[in-house]
């Protein structure tokens, strides 16, 4: 194969990812990673990538504010993200796309502009595509049940963003419809 592709739901957890990554590369192929978490990226796993061929460096955010995140028991922190795309523009990535979600049960308008805050800020470092999914509770998670928020305020949400990122960072949202029907 000319290109290989790493997915799982935590690729960067194997314990010799920059070994892998690098061994694959040195063999003259590409490597492509569905999506990192944040918090294990260091730059011998950015630069293997860009090396690798990748133009975009892909985080889950997971989550539009801190309190959002911590909700779902996501662990990384802004900083960790910010680093993300500091390794990524050192490595000569072209872009950071960061994988967010709308629509977490709790979540308030002053969550979303946090996220606006927080996108603005890293468009400063990287080009940023905003990867905008509206959340559907999944079974056998701490949040199985609850409620999906509803195609109205779904788009209302993902208009907020559109709006306050305009000119700043790329909105790329999943169909709340779609959602809809997921849930």
């Amino acid at each position: 194969a000319r290109r290989v592709g790493l997915v799982g739901a935590a690729v960067t957890d194997h314990p010799h990812i920059a070994e892998l990554l690098e061994t694959i590369v040195a063999s003259g192929r590409e490597v492509g990673v569905s999506s990192l978490r944040a918090d294990r990226l260091n730059a011998r796993i950015v630069g293997a990538l860009r090396r690798g061929g990748a133009k975009v460096l892909t985080v889950a955010a997971d989550g539009a504010s801190q309190r959002m995140r911590d909700l779902v028991d996501r662990k990384h922190s802004e900083e960790q993200i910010l680093q993300a795309a500091r390794l990524g523009r050192e490595a000569g990535m072209e872009r950071l796309k960061v994988y967010n979600m709308v629509g977490l049960p709790l979540e308030e308008d002053a969550d979303l502009d946090e996220l606006v805050r927080f996108t603005t800020e890293l468009s400063k470092v990287l080009p940023v595509a905003l990867g905008v999914a509206p959340f559907v509770a999944k079974r056998h998670t701490p949040l199985d049940g609850s409620p999906f928020a509803g195609i109205p305020e779904i788009e209302r949400k993902l208009e907020r963003l559109r709006r306050g990122l305009r000119g700043r960072a790329e909105v790329r949202p999943t169909s709340a419809r779609w959602a809809w029907v997921e849930y």
